[in-house]
């Protein structure tokens, strides 16, 4: 573990500069300029070097669990009972919000083209509850797959060059 970062808004202590009681989720874009947090009441744009908020992408109280950069920085995910995509240089919601039941985990795709989320489960055929990791394509917000479980899902990741998935 590195240093213990010094400066304007750092200094605070855990969960101090966010205002959230709790910190569910971070992720840090590739360029480390800037970072997203979600708590348990909003996702949140951070200025990493400076720890100036840039901008609130949910408003307060929506439950977000889980964030995630696209590759290219220009976009976030942020994810609760709805998986959302947000353009991080105006803050504007670029994707109708795809239904996730309970999103606990989120990611790109390496190449930025599709996203994966999972969590606590959803109705399956016969109206069982299931847990699920679902891929949805980020252009046109379309569901390409639903992969079912018996564990909840906590964390999903693309392999390096995106064929598979794993939870």
């Amino acid at each position: 573990m590195g240093p213990k970062r010094e400066g304007p808004g750092w200094d605070r202590g855990p969960d101090r500069q966010s205002g959230d009681s709790e910190t569910l989720a971070i992720s840090i874009s590739r360029a480390a300029v800037r970072r997203v947090l979600s708590g348990s009441d909003a996702a949140k744009l951070w200025d990493a070097a400076t720890g100036q908020l840039l901008r609130t992408l949910e408003e307060e109280g929506s439950g977000v669990r889980a964030v995630a950069f696209s590759p290219d920085g220009a976009h976030v995910l942020s994810a609760g009972h709805l998986i959302k995509l947000w353009d991080v240089a105006t803050g504007e919601l670029q994707l109708i919000p795809m239904p996730a039941s309970s999103a606990d985990a989120v990611a790109f795709s390496p190449d930025g083209t599709r996203l994966l989320g999972g969590g606590g489960g959803g109705p399956s055929r016969d109206d069982l509850t299931i847990n699920t990791l679902k891929l949805w394509d980020v252009a046109t917000g379309r569901l390409l797959r639903v992969f079912g479980g018996p564990a909840d899902v906590l964390s999903v990741a693309f392999s390096p060059g995106g064929a598979r998935v794993v939870s």
